[in-house]
């Protein structure tokens, strides 16, 4: 229901958008293989370069494992290692112009 809310938001060139707690919407359990449509969506609407990967674990430690949220990003097929990287650190350290 929200999701073409989120893609509309997309044209704003000036925003960023973090995706977190996409496991605790999977209904198939780890390895989440429910969530990479939409997640693709939101990746060819906004671009990898303004989306900023989180694990919401605030809220997600009740629904999902720390681990299988981290290694369903890091081990998926999905992703190339360049966009990998850059949705897991490269888009954040731009967005914020921080190095470690």
């Amino acid at each position: 229901v929200e999701l073409p809310k989120v893609l509309e938001l997309s044209r704003r060139q000036n925003v960023a958008i973090k995706i977190s707690g996409a496991c605790t919407l999977s209904k198939a359990g780890y390895p989440f293989p429910d969530i990479w449509d939409p997640l693709a969506r939101i990746f060819d609407a906004w671009g990898i370069d303004r989306c900023l990967w989180g694990t919401d674990w605030t809220r997600a430690f009740a629904v999902v494992d720390y681990e299988e949220a981290v290694k369903c990003f890091r081990l998926t097929d999905r992703l190339t290692e360049d966009e990998r990287a850059t949705l897991m650190g490269g888009a954040c350290s731009r967005a914020y112009n921080w190095a470690p």
